[in-house]
């Protein structure tokens, strides 16, 4: 289970992460939806910071489970 954990938390940290750069970039993939949605431009740069916060709390929570001692064999 602690692998499935493990991997599962850098995929969304990586994803969330890509999703942030992107945001940030004004990448046309990205831009046209939320213009279709009609999210203001004004949003988009906090929407893609807390992107990246988000991402890097799935990177730190990677870390300190990566550096806690293995638990107790059953």
């Amino acid at each position: 289970m602690r692998t499935a954990y493990l991997i599962v938390t850098v995929v969304a940290a990586l994803w969330v992460g890509f999703s942030a750069f992107s945001l940030l970039r004004r990448a046309p993939f990205v831009v046209e939806p939320l213009v279709t949605y009609g999210v203001p431009e004004t949003w988009w740069t906090p929407l893609g910071l807390a992107k990246a916060a988000g991402s890097s709390v799935c990177w730190s929570a990677y870390s300190s489970r990566r550096s806690a001692s293995p638990p107790p064999s059953a």
